[in-house]
């Protein structure tokens, strides 16, 4: 269900290889949480929900909420909660409230073209429960991703904050949503650098 003022993917036969590429690069378990920022209409964690053991999907549009909670009920998904609340606004808490020290915690990001605020950024980087992070880029060229995508990996060492673990790069997925035009989307998956790297600067190589 979609309503008039909520965005999803037109071309839908696109978007189920998206999906099914988030599932996959996800590599979650029984035991993981997820948490799926800027949801829009819940399509990416309720396709998860069934293999994780909760998701918790933030997005600022009320529509889109209320596409999310319906669609979840009409697929039968119990474990999804959808909150309408900008990311930055609700993402610390959560960290502290739903988020135990057991869970296994990946974070989708799917912002729109003019990215997540960088508060976002530096608190998904200082949280050490988040070990994998999947950024769905529209526009990846454009100036808000860009900074967004080095925030997460940038190291800190000279300002102080060398013992901050930066994520790292380790794929990059074309998805042509947008055929016969320049377009692509890309899904970039992270993981965080080794804590005793001597260079957080160079990441492993993406395939």
């Amino acid at each position: 269900m979609v309503s008039p003022d909520a965005f999803f993917q037109v071309n839908t036969s696109a978007a189920e290889v998206l999906y099914s590429t988030i599932v996959e690069a996800a590599s979650v378990s029984p035991n993981t949480v997820v948490l799926d920022l800027c949801c829009g209409t819940g399509t990416i964690g309720i396709v998860l929900a069934k293999h994780v053991k909760q998701v918790y999907g933030v997005e600022l549009g009320e529509a889109a909420v209320a596409d999310a909670t319906r669609n979840a009920s009409i697929n039968g998904v119990t474990n999804i909660e959808f909150i309408c609340s900008k990311v930055e606004d609700v993402l610390s808490d959560l960290l502290k409230t739903k988020v135990q020290p057991s869970d296994e915690v990946v974070v989708i990001l799917d912002p729109p073209r003019c990215g997540v605020h960088n508060s976002v950024v530096e608190l998904l980087r200082r949280s050490d429960s988040i070990h994998r992070l999947l950024y769905v880029a529209c526009a990846a060229d454009n100036e808000y991703t860009i900074s967004n995508l080095y925030g997460l990996c940038k190291s800190r060492a000279k300002d102080g904050r060398a013992g901050e673990v930066p994520f790292v790069p380790v794929r990059c997925t074309p998805v042509d949503l947008f055929p016969l035009t320049k377009n692509v989307e890309l899904l970039f998956v992270f993981e965080r650098a080794a804590a005793d790297a001597s260079d957080p600067d160079v990441g492993m190589p993406m395939q």
